[in-house]
């Protein structure tokens, strides 16, 4: 009787962290697929930045120090990826009638798979812009914002 109280005490415990460890990983999942549309904004913006920090660097260049040439190679691979990531965003959501709308609410279990999806995106190419700007910092590189002309 002593071992089975205990077998029941430990599977108990092993169901407990598991639904614990699987309930997470719902939320997770779910707050993932409800904030696809604000991801996309700010990879949008993001986008922007990247592009006039590429734009200023093609003024400034060419460069002469080959670790800020591979960090601007690395950016602007990462630029074209996330381009790409929000030109693939712009036409699902022009696709069909059920992506028009910007509503977390599906209107197909396809509608809930795109958004999935482009949230893996997301996440993949905004660590890689992360990436990139650590080392931008490691390096010790300096980003100087351009004067605006008003």
């Amino acid at each position: 009787m002593e071992g089975s109280k205990l077998e029941n005490t430990i599977a108990s415990a092993v169901m407990k962290v598991a639904t614990e460890v699987v309930g997470d990983q719902i939320r997770k999942e779910v707050h993932s697929l409800r904030n696809v549309d604000k991801e996309i904004v700010k990879l949008s913006n993001d986008l922007n930045k990247v592009r006039e920090i590429l734009e200023d660097a093609e003024k400034k260049g060419p460069f002469e120090d080959k670790m800020v040439k591979d960090w601007l190679e690395k950016l602007e691979e990462t630029y074209c990826e996330m381009k790409q990531v929000l030109e693939e965003w712009d036409s699902t959501h022009t696709k069909g009638d059920h992506h028009k709308h910007l509503s977390f609410i599906p209107s197909s279990p396809l509608h809930i798979k795109d958004r999935h999806d482009m949230a893996k995106k997301i996440k993949i190419v905004e660590a890689k812009l992360d990436a990139v700007l650590a080392e931008k910092n490691r390096y010790g590189f300096h980003i100087v914002a351009a004067a605006s002309t008003s």
